[in-house]
């Protein structure tokens, strides 16, 4: 495959978000990790609710039992969870890998 860099450069080159030969994050993210700060940042008036209607397509059952597709093709079921198909193969993301659903287990 060659040097990483070399690949990296070539295949992001010409996104905004390539900026001195690295990607970066656009704004800058925030690392303070404190209750009290992720809380006043979510509490800030955003519009949290999208302001379109988001379309719902039935799925049948009967299509996850064929192939999957040689393109790519996602289902986006909610929240994190997708059901992408790649050259092919089928991948199923949930990023919940515990009983508990909080990023603090006490809550």
């Amino acid at each position: 495959m060659g040097d990483s860099r070399t690949s990296v450069s070539n295949g992001c080159g010409g996104s905004l978000e390539f900026i001195g030969g690295r990607l970066e994050n656009t704004p800058p993210q925030k690392t303070d990790p404190s209750l009290l700060k992720i809380y006043r940042l979510y509490s800030q008036g955003q519009i949290r609710k999208p302001q379109f209607e988001i379309p719902v397509i039935k799925l049948d059952s009967s299509s996850l039992e064929a192939p999957a597709s040689q393109g790519l093709k996602a289902i986006w079921f909610g929240h994190a969870t997708v059901l992408a198909e790649i050259e092919g193969l089928r991948i199923m993301t949930d990023p919940v890998s515990s009983n508990v659903l909080s990023p603090v287990p006490s809550i």
